[in-house]
């Protein structure tokens, strides 16, 4: 998962304006077949399962422990 690990807090900045940043959680790759590049996100803001390319993730804070 590149430099992600699941636990990771990320943030990344969505929709009009681009200023509106949500932030998550990294709970795994995405789905078969496609690169690691692809993380499933636990969204805070949108309380459920997202999918992003890594390109749009900044990290906010390292798993724990």
């Amino acid at each position: 998962m590149s430099n992600f690990k699941k636990g990771d807090i990320v943030k990344w900045h969505a929709g009009r304006p681009v200023s509106e940043e949500h932030r998550g959680t990294v709970i795994g790759k995405s789905m078969e077949g496609l690169s690691d590049d692809w993380l499933r996100i636990f969204s805070f803001s949108e309380g459920g399962e997202v999918v992003h390319h890594i390109s749009y993730l900044i990290k906010v804070e390292d798993e724990g422990g």
